[in-house]
């Protein structure tokens, strides 16, 4: 919640009106007449008209004051963000070498996307896409959606083959490009990431630098190494110069590397004589598969913001707050270049800045409305005023805002003279208006409400699923636990116990991901505490029981649906009593799965239920304790389906 503004005067014009009228007869006591057709008591009411104007002003912060002090918390409006999409080029002859800052637009040509740095544009094609995982090959379909490149459990030794339909010229710089289900939200993470690493390296304490080593470089995803592999005739070699942004094939990202000279056909069943790279986990795992929907050559990540060549916008008149129209399109904010040229050739440049609040009156600053398309000048005591006389000059770049999420399939008009065919394959996304100060007062109450810290046990659970780019579904603090020690409390320590939202496939969390939350807290917990990270201990529970049927009753389909109910409710993910997962610690009641069972449609009455504890016969419980780290997990169930007793 936000704090209350103080308020310099509460006294409202009625008051103050009566307050000075009521003062007449002891500072003027021959002052009769207090009505309103007197001249006295008119100057009283226009005082206290005045003096409520006044109050009302001093109440107010000006525009100005809000953006300093969010500046002092840290936080700065946002300008309008620049839209992103997928471009794929394909030669229609012979290989293309792509030029930086190559231009493709819409068919209209109104809303133009600009590449980045140069490469090759092959001339193959990806004709196929293997799994080897456990010595067994998956080839996947090139138009499916949603296949998992190294598997559903991802061991060491299992790799994604990409095919070619032909070599590929040594030397080229080929670009590949990892789609996954949302190139919006890994976007985001890489934001995260970035951020976190920037963080860490300024601030993180020198013990737990040398603890947190091991999770390599903001481009590593913790617990998993992949290898990029080419074959060089005799053998699977690593692709040298490889640079890949895809957090083993987590993320959505590029792969950029050179074909080696020596490169040759791959050795992979069913493809003899045909090219093939690889992607293989080298070591550690993943706590959930990756999954892609697409792989794509010659793709690349353009921006809408496309250059446009310097020209002269307009004169000096010397004055205070000029303005220069410069585009009609919407601006890229803090891409505008100002050059002035004074009548005697001498030149300055001008540096564009968000406003004018740090702006001196001899700085060379100026502030782009990339609204209208205008660039603006100061007035003397915030921004320079530029000389008069002096010719201006400007480039900048055209684009930003909600027009650039165009739908996929909408950028397709290459520039003349590259004989190359464009394809968006996905939306573009992440194009928005500038932020309102209004929105930025919003996002910094809510920032700072979120805990910087992790002082309470609610601190470190939210802490721990906030880890950027750590699967991490649900999280459980312990105090004085240590899960070395078994049940004896260690005072100053605390146990976070994490589940992955994979938790069906794997349910204890890597070694990696344990040691990525732990890092993370680490910089964040009081001096004195002790933080470990671990997963859930496991209690396996089968159910033992006997149900009377309504006669009519389809006995096997409700056999497998008191299963499935079983199942549901034990779940650590979306079971529970409030289909929020199986709280930590909750014991397992015997009264609850008999309701359950009870409310089946078509059982008329459960004869009969045990609990069974890890799967031991001897172990029949009537309910089962948790430990405060422990969850449940399902087992067996022996359902036993009888017809409903008739005297």
């Amino acid at each position: 919640m936000t704090l209350p503004l103080p308020k310099l005067d509460t006294l409202r014009y009625d008051t103050l009106a009566s307050e000075a009228t009521d003062l007449l007869p002891y500072r003027a006591p021959d002052w009769t007449d207090y009505n309103a057709h007197d001249p006295g008591i008119t100057l009283i009411e226009l005082l206290a008209w005045l003096t409520e104007a006044n109050s009302y002003r001093l109440d107010r912060v000006p525009t100005r004051s809000e953006r300093s002090f969010l500046r002092l918390l840290g936080y700065y409006m946002r300008a309008a963000q620049v839209a992103r999409a997928v471009l794929a080029f394909q030669p229609t002859g012979a290989a293309v070498s792509m030029p930086a800052d190559v231009q493709v637009a819409t068919s209209d040509g109104s809303v133009r996307f600009q590449t980045g740095t140069p490469f090759d544009a092959v001339d193959a094609h990806i004709t196929a896409l293997l799994t080897s995982s456990a010595s067994v090959w998956i080839e996947h379909s090139l138009t499916a959606t949603g296949f998992l490149p190294l598997g559903a459990g991802p061991t060491v030794g299992d790799a994604l083959y990409v095919g070619f339909d032909h070599a590929l010229t040594a030397g080229n710089r080929v670009r590949l490009f990892a789609l996954t289900g949302d190139p919006s939200r890994d976007e985001r993470t890489w934001h995260e990431l970035h951020a976190e690493h920037r963080r860490t390296r300024r601030k993180t304490r020198a013990g737990c630098r040398r603890q947190c080593t091991c999770l390599g470089s903001v481009w590593d995803l913790h617990g998993a190494r992949v290898q990029w592999q080419y074959h060089n005739g005799t053998q699977w070699v690593a692709l040298p110069g490889v640079r890949d942004a895809t957090r083993a094939l987590s993320l959505s990202g590029p792969l950029r590397f050179r074909v080696p000279a020596d490169m040759q056909a791959g050795d992979v069943p069913g493809h003899a004589g045909q090219w093939f790279i690889r992607c293989r986990l080298e070591c550690g795992a993943y706590d959930c598969a990756p999954q892609l929907d697409a792989l794509l050559l010659n793709a690349v990540l353009a921006r809408h913001a496309a250059d446009n060549p310097a020209r002269p916008i307009g004169t000096s008149s010397g004055q205070a707050l000029q303005r220069f129209d410069v585009s009609r399109d919407p601006m890229v904010p803090g891409c505008t270049q100002v050059t002035l040229k004074q009548p005697d050739a001498t030149q300055s440049t001008w540096e564009e800045r968000p406003d004018f609040n740090r702006s001196g009156p001899l700085a060379r600053d100026f502030i782009v409305d990339t609204t209208w398309g205008q660039i603006v000048f100061g007035d003397g005591r915030a921004g320079r005023v530029p000389d008069a006389s002096g010719t201006l000059s400007a480039r900048w770049k055209t684009g930003s805002g909600p027009t650039g999420n165009l739908p996929a399939g909408a950028l397709t008009t290459a520039p003349p003279g590259l004989a190359v065919t464009v394809t968006q394959p996905v939306a573009a996304w992440g194009g928005s208006v500038a932020e309102t100060l209004g929105a930025a007062k919003a996002r910094a109450v809510r920032a700072i409400a979120q805990a910087r810290c992790a002082v309470t046990l609610q601190d470190f659970e939210d802490a721990a699923r906030r880890v950027p780019g750590a699967p991490v579904a649900r999280a459980k603090a312990v105090a004085e636990f240590d899960p070395t020690l078994g049940c004896l409390p260690v005072a100053g320590c605390i146990t976070i116990v994490i589940v992955s939202p994979c938790v069906r496939t794997r349910p204890d969390p890597t070694a990696g991901l344990c040691r990525a939350v732990r890092c993370f807290l680490d910089t964040r917990r009081p001096v004195a505490t002790e933080v470990h990270v671990t997963g859930p201990e496991w209690t396996t529970v089968s159910v033992e029981a006997t149900l009377r049927v309504r006669r009519g009753s389809n006995t096997a389909a409700l056999r497998a649906q008191a299963a499935r109910r079983i199942d549901t409710f034990f779940d650590p993910l979306t079971g529970g009593p409030d289909n929020t997962g199986w709280p930590f610690g909750r014991p397992v009641f015997r009264a609850e799965v008999l309701a359950l069972l009870d409310s089946l449609s078509g059982v008329a009455a459960v004869e009969g239920l045990v609990l069974v504890e890890n799967d031991h016969p001897d172990d029949l419980c009537n309910n089962i304790a948790l430990c405060p780290h422990g969850l449940v997990r399902t087992g067996t169930h022996q359902i036993t389906v009888s017809p409903e007793f008739t005297p």
